[in-house]
Parts: structure tokens; C-alpha cells; sequence
């Protein structure tokens, strides 16, 4: 009765094995999942990243008359609100992708450098801040209630003041630019 008991506990112990095997098995190939979705969102991002620099450089005298505060012909304000657009578009993609994966720190990044980029382009900034204070205001009206994207017009002001703030705190030697 010995020989049958220990084989009955070897199987049961070799099943226990299995079933922890198995999970880290799948554990594993949950973890090599999440790394594809992430090279392929990155892969895709690039390439949205890639077209809508192009866009930028291909209007880059239009892009320069919008940031500077140069009136615009109706054609070059349908070029500059879709150039903006595109941005908006490939950057909100690239954080909801991250926020959707559940990795909140790259999401944050992708965030941050949405505002770094503003930064660098306050006048395309001011534009973007009227055009989705707009489309905010449209949607509160016709649906009594502030949409959920106007917190991310306070965060992008927010944190595109903060930037700028810290960037004149480094420079005070310098002359500001008129």
C-alpha cells in the first residue's frame, strides 16, 4: 500500500508542477504580448510622427506665419488647423495607446512631450487652445455637459506654462525675444 500512496503523491505532486508551469507559461507569453503591442503601437506612432513632420516641413513657411501671429489666408488656416490636427492626433494616440496598456508612466511621457512641444511653438499653441476651447464650448452647448477632453486642455496649459516658466528661470541673463 506504501508503493501505491507514493505514486499517488508523485502524480499529484508532478500536476502541481504542471499547473505552476503552465501559468508561468502564460505569464510569460502575457508579458511577450504586451512587447509586441508596445513595438507595434511604437512602430505605428513613428510613422504617423514621420508623415506629420513632413506636413510641418513641406508648410514650414505657412507653420512660421501661424506660430509668429501673422494673419492667415483661409487656405493657410485650413493648412495650419490640419497640420495641428495631425500632431494632436499621432500624440493623443500615442498616450492613450500607453494609458489603454496600462504602462501610466509612458503615458505620462507621452504627454509631457505633447507639451514640450507646444512649448517650442507657442503661437501654434495659442491656435490649438482656441480651436479645442471651441469645440469644447460646441459640445457643452449642444449636450449640457463639459466634454472629458477639457481636462486635457487645462493639463496642456498647465503644464506648457510650467515648461515655459522654468525655461525663462534658466535663461535670466538673456535678452527676452521681441
Amino acid at each position: 500500500m506504501n508503493i501505491r500512496l507514493d505514486w499517488k503523491t508523485l502524480a499529484e505532486a508532478l500536476g502541481a508542477i504542471a499547473i505552476v508551469m503552465s501559468l508561468v507559461f502564460v505569464g510569460l507569453q502575457i508579458q511577450q504580448t504586451h512587447s509586441i503591442a508596445v513595438s507595434e503601437i511604437l512602430a505605428a506612432n513613428t510613422g504617423h510622427r514621420i508623415e506629420a513632420n513632413a506636413a510641418i516641413i513641406e508648410n514650414s513657411a505657412v507653420w512660421d506665419k501661424a506660430n509668429s501671429g501673422g494673419i492667415l489666408t483661409t487656405e493657410e488656416v485650413l493648412i495650419v488647423e490640419r497640420l495641428i490636427e495631425n500632431v494632436t492626433a499621432e500624440r493623443i494616440s500615442l498616450y492613450h495607446h500607453y494609458w489603454e496598456l496600462g504602462d501610466d508612466g509612458a503615458a505620462e511621457g507621452a504627454l509631457m512631450e505633447f507639451a514640450d512641444f507646444f512649448s517650442r511653438y507657442p503661437g501654434i499653441f495659442n491656435i490649438w487652445l482656441r480651436g479645442q476651447r471651441s469645440t469644447n464650448e460646441a459640445f457643452g452647448i449642444l449636450t449640457g455637459e463639459p466634454p472629458q477632453r477639457a481636462q486635457l486642455v487645462e493639463i496642456m496649459q498647465s503644464r506648457v506654462d510650467k515648461i515655459l516658466t522654468r525655461r525663462e528661470a534658466k535663461r535670466p541673463n538673456e535678452m527676452p525675444n521681441e
